[in-house]
């Protein structure tokens, strides 16, 4: 089928309200089907189109047969935008494990898109005239002031500019869609980097002349750049964190920072721990004791990547004194009934998770990812820390910069006395934060070096002003 574009919309004046806008849509339990001949229906469908009508279906030829949700996008007329959806539809069948979340970004990106488009005047198949009226083009040049602004970071402008290069693509390879003018220039790049044993490797990356070149700052002590710009928490930070926990009366708050503080798992690890996840029968001792999350598990993980954090044995033991208490097993009754070890550890008091993990967002219909402890922290941390004379801005994630530095800082001692190298204690440091780079955990030894130095040189320079403006003023 040849795709061939029709009027645009008309662009709207002032005056006008303000027009239907192109939308993102999350569905649930989606069945796949077919049109078949009357022979092979396993179902009728009513037509749109013509009153009284039906045509038969099958099912899709696919080892999925229903997603569990699913994202669509609707046009202004509340109808579903068809090329936009198969082009998700054919993602999420091409891949099984393609995150629904993601896919919503995605779906959200393109909504965005066609916004534009709209405010334009421009069709999206239209590629004809000069290379600003195009499409593609139309979409980088709506983010070239915001990101001199700093009203939109360069990576988020990419992904949203990415996704539209690789829903054209689609249209191009399974759509018979031939653009009038090329929608963008590529260009192959050689890119260095390092694998996960800390071999320099070089591959090879085509990119499009619509992205905006990613510019890498030097932080110079100021934060980490693991996952985001990360401010680790300095040990009096960390008392009056944990001082400011206890008085809030909150043990699941108390449990889930302790967590973040002494394994350096990330949010969506943490809150989607179940009971199973938890050693029984454990000592209240600093033995280490592994706990799995990514593929493989129910707990979930950075891009589900299988992995093991070391917990100690003490924190093992005071989450199973938890789990028996009568505070979590009146919450465990009012929550969704699981297999045996498979019920969240922190869920709220009316029984839901705090965080719903990938594998139960179509049992809960919920997108909940973690949104109460970035309140908590805003409303009962932050006022109870300032209280106790600590003005400490942080967020979540910076507990797990937190756990890094108090490893690095741990093992430079015996760096120091000789007992371990500098390989060692990166190689240690990059296993305890399941590191896929150590160029990621190196960022955790230039921080304290960087923030030392910076300190000196800052307090030298202030001292050669002084000296010099002595008598001056």
């Amino acid at each position: 089928m040849v795709l061939k574009h029709s009027l645009a919309p008309k662009k709207a004046s002032a005056d006008d309200p303000p027009a239907p806008r192109y939308k993102a849509l999350k569905l649930y339990n989606v069945d796949l089907f077919k049109r078949c001949e009357d022979s092979e229906a396993t179902g009728w469908i009513q037509s749109e189109s013509l009153e009284n009508t039906a045509y038969p279906v099958t099912c899709l030829d696919h080892s999925v047969q229903v997603l569990a949700s699913h994202a669509v996008i609707l046009c202004p007329d509340d109808s579903i935008w068809k090329e936009g959806s198969l082009f998700l539809l054919r993602l999420a069948l091409d891949d099984a494990s393609k995150d629904p979340e993601t896919l919503l970004g995605m779906a959200g990106h393109l909504a965005d898109f066609m916004n534009t488009l709209a405010g334009e005047e421009r069709h999206f198949l239209d590629f004809s005239g000069h290379r600003f009226e195009r499409p593609t083009y139309i979409y980088k040049e709506k983010f070239n002031l915001p990101i001199k602004k700093a009203q939109i970071s360069v990576s988020t402008a990419n992904a949203k500019i990415r996704t539209v290069v690789s829903f054209y693509k689609d249209l191009m390879e399974t759509r018979n869609f031939t653009p009038e003018q090329a929608p963008w220039k590529t260009k192959r790049t050689a890119i260095q980097y390092e694998d996960s044993l800390g071999y320099e490797r070089t591959k090879y990356v085509t990119h499009t002349d619509l992205t905006f070149p990613a510019i890498r700052c030097n932080s110079m002590g100021q934060y980490i750049m693991d996952g985001g710009k990360l401010i680790p928490l300095s040990k009096n930070e960390q008392q009056v964190l944990l001082e400011a926990l206890v008085e809030t009366g909150h043990p699941e708050m108390l449990l889930i920072f302790t967590i973040a503080l002494v394994t350096g798992m990330r949010i969506q690890t943490i809150l989607t721990l179940r009971t199973s996840s938890i050693a029984t029968g454990v000592r209240d001792s600093f033995d280490l004791i592994p706990v799995r999350a990514g593929r493989g598990s129910l707990v979930d993980a950075k891009r589900d990547k299988s992995q093991a954090s070391l917990m100690p044995s003490w924190l093992h033991y005071k989450l199973s004194t938890y789990l028996h208490s009568k505070r979590y097993k009146e919450r465990a009754g009012l929550a969704l009934e699981q297999d045996t070890g498979a019920q969240y550890i922190f869920l709220s008091n009316s029984g839901k998770p705090y965080y719903v993990g990938k594998s139960d967002r179509h049992r809960l219909k919920s997108n909940e990812k973690g949104s109460y402890i970035r309140h908590f922290i805003t409303d009962q941390l932050r006022p109870l820390m300032l209280e106790r004379g600590c003005d400490c801005i942080f967020s979540f994630h910076d507990l797990r910069a937190t756990f890094g530095m108090n490893l690095v800082e741990e093992r430079r001692e015996m760096l120091n006395r000789g007992q371990i190298n500098l390989l060692q204690l990166v190689d240690y440091v990059r296993k305890r934060m399941n590191h896929s780079k150590s160029e990621t955990t190196q960022e955790y030894l230039n921080f304290q070096q960087d923030k030392e130095i910076l300190y000196q040189a800052d307090t030298d320079y202030q001292e050669h002003i002084l000296r010099m403006s002595i008598g001056k003023v």
